[in-house]
């Protein structure tokens, strides 16, 4: 089955885009994500995790302690899984429409969850790790792979619904002991749609307002992310050293 044949029979089982009622209780929700995700390995339902509650996991992983808020879960799904997952979760399911980006809310019920999925085409080579969690082994994105997507999100047009990717690509930059290839950020960076960053500067006034739910120095946290993105986008060959770059000479 490819993606357009997933699409139609996707919207017709679905049955609304459940609104509202999002889970905040970071404690709770990252306990749900990991028996989700020790569940989706369990069961051999081919899905990725990626997102807040990934990263939460990677920094406490490592020792690091960040508060960073999310009100759901998001992963990858292949698309042969898709028929299993919704076999295993049973009638404790909602689906929702798919988008046009093949992403699709899924709302577990009986856990008052809410999934936020991108369906993957069948065979496709997707980067990622095997990672431990409280409940078990579970499968995740890159450090790379999620540090790209977050780029791209900020680099188009519709920033402020992405500040939060503002402050953690400062945190995954700056955390110690949190380490990722930037040769590897680079290539991936080139596989995705990316806009010039032109908002970020015309919309300066309300990044900083938006930045205030997740740290007490906007003005700092998006100075950071943006000298990190100039370096990504630069031709030189530069190191990260988590504070700045460092010019090694020569082009890349």
């Amino acid at each position: 089955m490819n993606t357009d044949e997933f699409s139609n029979k996707a919207q017709n089982k679905a049955y609304g885009v459940r609104v509202g009622l999002l889970l905040r209780n970071i404690e709770k929700i990252d306990d749900e994500f990991y028996r989700l995700a020790a569940l989706c390995y369990e069961e051999k339902i081919e899905v990725i995790f990626k997102g807040g509650c990934l990263l939460r996991h990677i920094l406490r992983s490592i020792g690091t302690k960040v508060h960073r808020g999310t009100e759901d879960i998001d992963f990858d799904m292949y698309i042969n899984s898709y028929e299993k997952f919704i076999e295993v979760m049973g009638t404790s399911v909602s689906v929702g429409k798919l988008r046009d980006n093949l992403q699709m809310n899924i709302h577990l019920v009986g856990l008052n969850i809410d999934c936020d999925v991108k369906i993957l085409d069948d065979g496709l080579d997707y980067p990622r790790i095997l990672y431990e969690g409280k409940y078990g082994k579970f499968w995740g994105v890159t450090v790379e792979d999620m540090l790209a997507d977050k780029i791209a999100s900020v680099s188009g047009r519709f920033i402020i619904g992405r500040v939060k990717d503002i402050f953690d690509i400062q945190v995954i930059t700056t955390t110690k002991n949190l380490s990722f290839d930037i040769s590897v950020l680079r290539a991936l960076l080139k596989l995705r749609e990316m806009g010039d960053f032109s908002v970020i500067e015309t919309e300066e006034a309300r990044i900083y307002k938006a930045l205030r739910d997740y740290t007490k120095e906007p003005e700092n946290v998006l100075r950071h992310t943006l000298v990190f993105i100039d370096g990504i986008k630069s031709e030189k060959n530069q190191q990260w050293n988590g504070r700045a770059w460092i010019d090694l000479g020569n082009t890349l």
